[in-house]
């Protein structure tokens, strides 16, 4: 106490610690105390301490137990490239100072034989493809990524070749047409062609599946062409010498999938028939089968010894089926590959295609000519002119109704302009019309894998319904739209028919010129996930000449 010596009674009972807060200034005998309560002091402190300690090993943790994700998720464990992953992160996001070629020069170098397109980490590839994760945002994938495995012979291919010109574009695709042996006075180059490749011997391959051996190398093309090791290829494609492609819609399609993955793309048979004897999870190998580099390089180790495992099967996409099961993986539909198997006048089948990117046809030959008063060639001609001239719209489907005039429209871009008396109604417009029949097929001629409605003759004779006109022309317009143009020839006297629509000659289609993006498993984005329909409907003066407008549908219906 102030004033006063010390007592050492004071003492008694009381701690250390509690002296030495309670200790103030002191001289000699004397001291200058502060009564702080050790208790008080303590309950104040400790939270504070216990705050601090917390929020330093939350910081730990977070970062220890980030890299340890980072390590299982790329196989990487090392500090530095853990820190590259990092720092790779922070550039993406924009967190960190760095660019695009700050990122750049964080990315580690893919393995030579590894998938292109990728920064990845180094792995080997002397075994059985394992998959490998990304460090690296891919580049899109586009048409100089697929390469194209065309399966024909030397007999054929003389007469085939042609077909292959309609689609085959020397500066833009890449890819080989696979033969059994040499076609003399075969100059691919100057003909604009794919260049040929023989295909390797399967002699020692058994075969009991009652059709022809051929099916053996042609089912092997993929292996074949992914054992050439070529560069940047994401995509093996292949199909027949009578398959028609769309190149440039096929590679928007691909770019929708995930070239790393194990992928097996493709459609099935139009005929209930072709599925219940082959198969409903395959690919069928005519309308194009599409398989990532990933796939290809698994099947390099495997394909030969699947196929002595499957000698009965019958075709070449049988035996690509069953090796691909084998590894675990699942055909992805998409519905823009066409196999086709349909014989007769296919018009209806075109005129009425879903709501998907057209990407391939085959049989070809085995329908009646597309197109009224010409021969095969000429006709597919004119029909890839039309796909040519706009890929990304070509066979997409339009419906007008005319309420008041009772008549209806189907546009088939690139192909044709049906006008139909009456309102039909749209869940009937987009129902495929059975102009043809299931090929090959007999007990099944009639059973089909879509929806179907009768064929609808035309009835009148010469002022005769329903009324179809075919493409012309297909161009640019003003105000970032394209116009199309479809024609028929009418008799003199046609102007005298009753029925309106069969004065017209001529029809002018208008719409959006919208790009075509598509997502993964095919399903398109933006405008052209929905089918679009007519905003107006216009005669010329002599009612001879039809205007149309197409747009969205919501201010139709």
């Amino acid at each position: 106490m102030e004033g006063q010596g010390l007592d050492p009674g004071a003492f008694e009972g009381r701690d250390f610690e509690a002296l030495i807060i309670q200790g103030g200034e002191a001289t000699g005998l004397k001291m200058k105390p502060r009564v702080v309560d050790a208790q008080r002091l303590k309950a104040a402190i400790f939270p504070i301490l216990s705050f601090l300690v917390g929020v330093a090993f939350t910081l730990f943790w977070t970062n220890e137990a980030s890299k340890q994700i980072i390590s299982v998720n790329t196989g990487v464990s090392s500090p530095a490239e853990v820190d590259s992953i990092q720092r790779i992160h922070e550039v993406r996001s924009g967190i960190g100072s760095g660019s695009v070629q700050a990122a750049a020069a964080w990315g580690r170098p893919r393995p030579v034989d590894g998938p292109p397109g990728l920064e990845e980490r180094n792995v080997s590839w002397d075994g059985p493809w394992v998959g490998t994760e990304s460090l690296m945002a891919p580049t899109k994938t586009g048409l100089q990524h697929v390469l194209f495995g065309i399966g024909s012979s030397s007999q054929n291919y003389q007469t085939r070749k042609e077909l292959i010109k309609l689609w085959w574009g020397p500066s833009k695709t890449r890819g080989y047409v696979w033969l059994d042996s040499p076609v003399d006075g075969y100059d691919w180059q100057t003909e604009g062609l794919p260049e040929p490749q023989i295909s390797g011997d399967t002699s020692s391959l058994p075969y009991s599946g009652g059709g022809p051996r051929s099916c053996l190398r042609i089912a092997r093309i993929v292996v074949e062409a992914y054992r050439l090791k070529l560069p940047d290829v994401r995509w093996f494609v292949m199909g027949d010498d009578d398959t028609i492609f769309n190149p440039e819609v096929l590679a928007e399609v691909l770019a929708g999938y995930d070239h790393t993955e194990m992928l097996y793309l493709g459609g099935n048979s139009e005929t209930h028939g072709q599925m219940v004897i082959n198969g409903f999870e395959m690919a069928y190998g005519g309308g194009g089968i599409a398989i990532s580099w990933p796939l290809a390089h698994a099947l390099s180790h495997t394909m030969d010894s699947c196929i002595e495992r499957y000698p009965e099967l019958w075709g070449s996409d049988a035996r690509v089926h069953m090796c691909t099961a084998e590894l675990g993986v699942q055909v992805t539909r998409v519905r823009g590959f066409h196999q086709c198997d349909l014989k007769g006048n296919v018009a209806g089948f075109l005129q009425a295609h879903p709501l998907a990117p057209f990407v391939s046809m085959h049989h070809v030959l085995h329908w009646d000519p597309v197109f009224p008063n010409m021969t095969h060639m000429d006709a597919l001609q004119r029909l890839t002119r039309g796909m040519h001239a706009d890929p990304v719209n070509f066979l997409q489907t339009a419906f007008c109704v005319d309420q008041r005039k009772l008549f209806s429209v189907v546009v088939s871009w690139g192909y044709s302009v049906k006008l139909s008396i009456g309102a039909w109604r749209v869940g009937e417009l987009e129902r495929i019309e059975t102009t043809f029949m299931s090929y090959h097929w007999r007990n099944w001629a009639e059973q089909f894998t879509f929806d179907t409605r009768p064929e609808v003759p035309v009835e009148g004779g010469q002022c005769g319904t329903p009324v179809d006109l075919w493409i012309d022309d297909i161009r640019p317009v003003a105000g970032n739209k394209i116009e199309s143009t479809y024609s028929r020839k009418v008799p003199v006297n046609q102007t005298s028919c009753s029925p309106h629509i069969t004065r017209i000659s001529q029809v002018k289609v208008v719409r959006e010129a919208l790009p075509y993006s598509t997502s993964r498993d095919g399903l398109s984005k933006g405008p052209n996930l929905r089918r679009q329909c007519c905003q107006s409907l216009k005669f010329d003066a002599s009612g001879s000449t039809l205007s149309i407008n197409l747009g969205s549908c919501n201010s139709v219906f």
